[in-house]
């Protein structure tokens, strides 16, 4: 990415600024005080949002000024030709409070803009980390003094160093060169299969066993301690031990006496009980024959009257069958009458139109 122009106003005491860069490389002469700093510091909060210096409190706005918009334009070359176009707007916000006549300063704001389109700070930071390859700490290590010594954590400086040094290096490559960690490749191997963990894959699983392990030894003086006092509630003398065995044995006499009893009462309880359901048997059995008994002859009447009925219903049935059998020849009959009517008339006709002499 090249810097193509720069546009400052009313920025740190620079009042209006134009240089065009035209993405080449550019030194910046001058005295002291004459704005240097401020220009580097310009790009710097345009592309990381904090300033080049150390500076605490540090403030695009010129000092002692009211009213004024503090801004800083960039215009860049892409990787791949195309051109962006960054600003930032810092200015000063007034808000009139109730009851109150006029304005006051209630803070400040900044305003963003890529290619001359407002956007929310979210989105401009996200196009940042886009155009600086998905990662803005590669550019404040280029452009902050002291960032990567200071600022980025030690995973992150690893990787840095890496991706600069030799992107193609491998946990193999490391290990092998270094004899001392050639035992490392035992236990890198995953159980199971011949492919191996990377070296920070193996690192946190022994970080997660080790926390484990340090869970699991925390426990011990506590479960020793359990375990003591455990032993001491159940340790007894010998003396106290055959006390309880004599209590228990006289207590066991006593129960298989009282059970003695319980069982012969028991049996004593059986034969009433097998004499009452004998008697019991017997009665059910003489209740049951006199109800067949009984019900055999209620039913011997009614079935005698049911075969009644039905008799009387086929004689009934049949006559219903010899009365439908003589009306049809009936009908046979009134038609063979109609029939011989009507012939004895078209005869009659005939004879009637005849002259006689």
């Amino acid at each position: 990415m090249k810097l193509l122009s720069l546009n400052l106003q009313n920025f740190r005491g620079i009042k209006s600024l134009n240089i065009n860069f035209e993405g080449k490389s550019a030194n910046i002469y001058g005295a002291n005080g004459i704005g240097k700093t401020t220009i580097a510091n310009s790009i710097s909060y345009l592309l990381t949002v904090q300033q080049l210096t150390k500076e605490k409190d540090f403030s695009p706005k010129t000092s002692d000024t009211h009213n004024l918009h503090h801004i800083v334009n960039g215009v860049f070359e892409l990787d791949n030709g195309g051109q962006i176009s960054l600003s930032k707007d810092y200015y000063e916000v007034y808000r009139q409070k109730k009851g109150e006549l006029a304005e006051k300063l209630s803070g400040h704001t900044t305003d963003h803009y890529i290619n001359g389109v407002p956007v929310k700070e979210k989105e401009y930071i996200a196009n940042l980390e886009k155009i600086c390859g998905g990662d803005v700490n590669k550019t404040k290590v280029l452009m902050l003094v002291g960032y990567f010594a200071e600022v980025l954590s030690t995973t992150d400086k690893r990787k840095l160093l890496f991706e600069v040094c030799d992107k193609g290096l491998s946990d193999e490559t490391i290990i092998n060169k270094n004899i001392s960690l050639i035992p490392l490749n035992e236990y890198l191997i995953i159980p199971g299969t011949n492919n191996k963990y990377l070296i920070d894959e193996y690192k946190k699983i022994a970080v997660n066993q080790r926390r484990e392990i340090n869970k699991k030894l925390e426990s011990i003086p506590e479960r020793i301690d359990e375990l003591e006092l455990s032993l001491k509630n159940d340790l007894q003398t010998k003396d106290t031990i055959n006390i309880s065995i004599k209590n228990i044995e006289a207590e066991r006499e006593v129960k298989q006496k009282e059970l003695d009893i319980l069982l012969s009462d028991s049996k004593a309880l059986e034969l009433s009980i097998d004499k009452k359901i004998s008697v019991l048997e017997n009665h059910y059995q003489e209740s049951k024959a006199n109800y067949i008994e009984n019900n055999n002859k209620d039913n011997e009447e009614i079935y005698k009257a049911i075969n009644a009925l039905n008799n009387k219903k086929a004689e009934l049935v049949q006559t219903s069958m010899e009365y439908k059998n003589k009306i049809y020849s009936l009908d046979l009959k009134i038609n063979e009458c109609i029939s011989n009517r009507q012939r004895l008339l078209d005869e009659y006709d005939k004879v009637k139109v005849n002259t006689f002499n």
